[in-house]
């Protein structure tokens, strides 16, 4: 059951980093930060009510990518790292 849940969590992880990466390239092509409000949204652009993020999720999610070093995050702001 463990296994389960870490599983899960690595999948939801990827989801949403597949899903930021997304937006970086698209809607963020020109720009440099984009409000988690706004990131939330188009992340969950097309899930289904049972895969959607909500914003504590995505808020972790952008933490452990900000330790991944793929982007910042301060104060409900996503920035992207070069």
């Amino acid at each position: 059951m463990l296994c389960d849940v870490h599983t899960d969590i690595l999948q939801r992880l990827d989801l949403f980093r597949q899903r930021v990466t997304q937006a970086f390239s698209s809607i963020m092509q020109d720009a440099e930060s984009i409000l988690l409000s706004e990131l939330v949204t188009f992340v969950n652009e097309g899930l289904s009510t049972d895969d959607l993020f909500g914003t504590a999720e995505a808020t972790a999610l952008c933490q452990k990518m900000q330790d991944d070093e793929m982007l910042m995050i301060s104060e409900g702001t996503v920035f992207k790292i070069s």
